[in-house]
């Protein structure tokens, strides 16, 4: 009898091991957690590529971040999304300036660069752009911005 009191103990010990594993696995894995899916597409402004543009994607609401991306020469960038309705950031600088660091006389230059998308595309609380990833399926997503106010 008492075999078999250590061989149930042991199993029961075996089965919290089997799912404590399980739940560690779940929790480093995708799996287990929101489901991603490919999203790829062209940014544009006023008509032509958007080069060098950063792209945020966080979930509605108030969800948290959930990826980005970079366009390359010819504004087209490809990422990896939670499959959940998203609200895109589309950030892009350029150099207006430089600047020397004060404390490095022999510095080279630093560029000074500014935003210069409109806030409903590059500020989070008022962007318009939204996209709403299928589960399973690359989707397209275009986004045609313009300089001038709408």
């Amino acid at each position: 009898m008492r075999t078999e009191k250590v061989r149930c103990s042991s199993a029961r010990r075996l089965h919290r091991l089997i799912a404590v594993g399980l739940g560690m696995v779940c929790l480093a894995g995708t799996s287990c957690g929101p489901s991603q899916t490919v999203l790829t597409g062209t940014v544009t402004l006023d008509g032509g590529p958007l080069d060098q543009a950063g792209i945020e994607f966080h979930g509605s609401g108030d969800g948290g971040f959930t990826g980005q991306a970079f366009t390359d020469a010819n504004g087209q960038y490809r990422a990896t999304v939670a499959a959940s309705p998203l609200v895109v950031v589309i950030r892009a600088t350029k150099v207006v300036g430089t600047q020397k660091e004060p404390d490095i006389p022999s510095g080279t230059p630093e560029p000074i660069v500014e935003q210069f998308l409109p806030a409903r595309y590059s500020d989070r609380r008022k962007t318009e752009l939204r996209v709403t990833p299928i589960e399973g399926q690359t989707v397209v997503a275009d986004f045609a911005l313009t300089s001038k106010p709408r």
